[in-house]
């Protein structure tokens, strides 16, 4: 049964997207949720003013930083 992992800081992982790019980036619509047993999964919204693709790399290799498998951004 999918539910939110209590071993993933949800909050400052937001604090570390919304740090990207001096603060530039926004973001919402933040899920997270485990599939199995330490095997955890991401979605979210981003929304910057700045380098698009850098912040999409950046964010990705946090969200992998984390231990998150698998992430839609």
């Amino acid at each position: 049964m999918e539910g939110a992992p209590e071993v993933i800081d949800t909050v400052e992982l937001t604090k570390e997207i919304n740090a990207l790019q001096d603060g530039k980036v926004k973001v919402h619509d933040f899920h997270v949720w485990s599939l199995s047993k330490g095997k955890y999964s991401l979605s979210c919204h981003i929304q910057c003013n700045g380098n698009a693709m850098q912040v999409l790399k950046d964010s990705t290799q946090l969200v992998h930083d984390y231990g998150i498998d698998h992430c839609t951004i």
